[in-house]
């Protein structure tokens, strides 16, 4: 089923959890295995993503997204680089993720630099897969990039949209005031599709070092002032939970279209913080 349609469907933000397969066969099965560890039949997951990143082969990432497809009969978004996908390699590419029933994309420019023949951007790839398959697009948007140049980032969004995106999901914030006043902006320039929160849970303290760096993001007074009052890796643990689940309990009740959940793969964070949201 197509994504998009669910969000059409409800009324409730949906819940959703990225997994996120490296480059090995083993890590693929450990991927899979993060769903198998949870009590699904009493957490509230409605679709999961699929990393894709730089080094991990196309056809095993499409494989772990049938067999949960198949097994666990819920959604999978698969990610899908612009960056190492060529005008020439997608339609090949496009008609193997249709055979193996994948009918969702979160198309991402992705990491590294463009080789020659490459999409160079994310609005690119979404007009060639639109303007050749029924497919549903999911594409990013990065809260603080949009609160810095409101314009510039604006034209990003309507960009997608005129491409063909049916909905986005936010970089990981730990801030909610941010990602409401983003979707204020939009929301008052007729932006109407889906716009879901990005929400990852602060575990350890090394995390409070490379998180900011590598999303931009500033990790707010709050969170840092709790971290460090609890020493033990166990105490940071659940610091860091409790409060990315005070976050996703704010954001629905403020009606957010849905909760996308960055897990790392850590399947033991993941059911004590959806535990905490039920």
């Amino acid at each position: 089923m197509k994504i998009s349609a669910y969000y059409q469907s409800t009324t409730r933000p949906l819940i959703s959890v990225e997994l996120s397969p490296q480059s090995n066969s083993q890590n693929h099965m450990s991927a899979s295995m993060v769903l198998s560890a949870l009590d699904l039949n009493q957490l509230p997951i409605d679709y999961v993503s699929i990393t894709n990143h730089m080094g991990t082969p196309n056809d095993g990432v499409a494989q772990l997204a049938h067999h949960i497809q198949m097994q666990y009969h819920m959604p999978v978004l698969q990610h899908l680089p612009a960056v190492g996908q060529t005008p020439n390699t997608l339609p090949d590419r496009l008609s193997h993720l249709v055979q193996q029933g994948i009918q969702n994309l979160l198309v991402i420019r992705g990491d590294g630099e463009a080789e020659s023949e490459s999409f160079t951007s994310s609005v690119a790839l979404i007009e060639a897969i639109k303007s050749t398959r029924d497919i549903c697009v999911g594409a990013a948007i990065h809260t603080q990039h949009i609160l810095d140049n409101p314009k510039k980032g604006l034209e990003n969004v309507e960009a997608k949209i005129a491409a063909g995106t049916d909905f986005f999901i936010s970089q990981m914030f730990f801030d909610n005031r941010d990602f409401l006043r983003v979707v204020e902006l939009l929301r008052q320039h007729d932006i109407q599709v889906p716009i879901v929160a990005g929400i990852m849970p602060i575990t350890n303290a090394e995390q409070l070092k490379w998180v900011p760096k590598m999303t931009g993001q500033s990790v707010p007074d709050q969170l840092m002032t709790l971290m460090s009052k609890n020493q033990s890796a166990s105490q940071l643990e659940m610091a860091g939970i409790t409060y990315a689940a005070q976050q996703i309990k704010a954001l629905i009740a403020h009606d957010v279209d849905g909760i996308h959940i960055f897990s790392m793969n850590q399947a033991n964070h993941l059911q004590k913080l959806l535990t905490a949201i039920v």
